[in-house]
């Protein structure tokens, strides 16, 4: 998928400053930084569930 996307100047200069402490290019500092994201929202859901499970199952202890 290609991406087209409009920054404000402070995400501009988040990038930028990004790029220039790893040398990594816009493209793998995003697919980075989605990886990232998706993982922790996994995460959160997977955390979710589980509570949900437990407090459905009537289980005592």
């Amino acid at each position: 998928m290609k991406i087209n996307a409009r920054l404000d100047d402070q995400s501009e200069q988040d990038l930028l400053f990004i790029q220039e402490q790893t040398g990594e290019t816009v493209t793998r500092i995003i697919k980075e930084l989605l990886a990232e994201k998706a993982e922790s929202l996994r995460q959160k859901t997977h955390s979710g569930a589980k509570m949900k499970a437990l407090l459905e199952s009537n289980f005592v202890g």
